[in-house]
């Protein structure tokens, strides 16, 4: 990186990489030009993800990949929540530093580590093109240079953020030991060496969370935090007042869904095949907990122990799911399933031996429009069929 590649990747920075690659050539001098080519698509993503990042001319990224792995402002921001006021952290995980960057907006010192040298030089120039100057970079690995400066800093908080090896990358089924570093082995050696220090780590939203709790013998409370109802990070807070409850946090474009339980305590749920006026779908991260461990008093039920469908007859406008008025349903007789299916269609089936993909493809219905068909089935295994429209707030 030079001053020249970022003034090239700057002033070409709206512009159609495709297209720059075949005329751009002519003011690129001697730049390394697929190098700069790639930095401004990079430039673009961070416009979509970090535009305050975006904004600053000097702010370099080498590769799109960089953003596109990084924490999103919005989650970033709820994980700086976790650092008392002045208080210092250590980022074991440095990376692009979008963590960092948020936790030094709060506390009082931050502490980069970055095993690779060359991100760790790029993330401090960053962050002083940034004017974030309560920030030191170091580079070298969790389990060696990170155990040091744990016990040497003594911080108030120590995030980790583990990489899943690439052995693993393409299974199903999340294990901590499959995670570099392995959070098993370090975590004990952190609290040990740095006994004051309360620990911040992001893993999978796929990690199971009965797993974690057998797996890691430190008590930790959960945080599932969701953006624009997709569950993005799975954080577990060690720290000496943890409960180990669960708080699942949705973050939407106009407003933000909290709910947090003690995680073990289950409300059962009414089972009734009956269809009331609305219809509601929980958002994936509050699934993942289950409705019944959330400790709600809705007035709902649902057709089926595990069909995760729920229905009211009054409006709830504070579930913590999309909300849908039905408009008609039925068991699935042929002709209201061929009438039905000739306008495009949002389908949805919930336990069904079939995938919302092959229903599509047996139905023929083309996806699109403002309305929804659920396919789910009741308690005694029927397939049922509901139309409704979308009526709660956009998040």
């Amino acid at each position: 990186m030079n001053d020249e590649l970022l003034a090239y990747v700057w002033k070409h920075r709206e512009e159609d990489v495709r297209k720059l690659a075949l005329s751009g050539r002519n003011d690129a001098g001697d730049l390394d030009f697929p190098s700069a080519l790639k930095a401004i698509q990079a430039r673009q993503k961070l416009k979509l993800k970090h535009p305050e990042w975006y904004a600053v001319p000097e702010v370099f990224i080498p590769e799109a990949v960089v953003v596109e792995q990084s924490s999103s402002p919005e989650t970033a921001a709820y994980k700086s929540q976790f650092v008392p006021t002045d208080g210092t952290v250590l980022d074991l995980s440095g990376g692009m530093g979008a963590d960092s960057f948020a936790f030094a907006k709060v506390a009082k010192a931050v502490t980069y580590l970055e095993l690779s040298q060359e991100r760790a030089e790029l993330a401090a120039h960053n962050f002083k093109a940034l004017g974030c100057g309560n920030i030191c970079c170091h580079t070298g690995a969790a389990e060696v240079e990170g155990l040091a400066l744990a016990k040497e800093l003594q911080p108030d908080l120590i995030y980790l953020d583990p990489d899943r090896r690439p052995s693993a990358a393409r299974s199903r089924v999340f294990r901590l030991e499959d995670s570099r570093p392995d959070l098993t082995t370090l975590l004990p050696q952190l609290l040990a060496v740095s006994p004051s220090s309360e620990v911040l780590v992001k893993l999978s939203p796929m990690a199971d969370l009965a797993y974690l709790e057998g797996a890691l013998h430190f008590p930790f409370d959960t945080h599932i935090v969701s953006l624009r109802r997709e569950a993005k990070e799975l954080l577990l807070h060690f720290s000496p007042t943890a409960t180990q409850s669960v708080t699942v946090v949705e973050i939407g474009r106009t407003r933000t869904i909290t709910c947090t339980t003690d995680g073990q305590t289950t409300q059962a749920v009414e089972i009734n095949s009956r269809v009331g006026r609305y219809l509601y779908d929980l958002y994936p991260a509050f699934a993942k907990v289950g409705y019944e461990r959330l400790g709600l008093d809705d007035p709902v039920w649902h057709p089926a122990r595990h069909t995760h469908l729920y229905f009211s007859e009054e409006l709830l406008p504070d579930f913590p799911g999309r909300a849908f008025e039905i408009l008609e349903h039925n068991l699935g007789e042929k002709r209201w399933l061929k009438e039905v299916s000739r306008q495009p269609l949002h389908l949805q089936a919930k336990n069904l031996p079939t995938s919302t993909d092959q229903l599509r493809r047996q139905l023929k219905v083309k996806e699109g429009g403002d309305l929804f068909l659920f396919a789910y089935a009741d308690e005694a295994g029927k397939r049922n069929f509901v139309l409704a429209r979308r009526v709660e707030p956009t998040l």
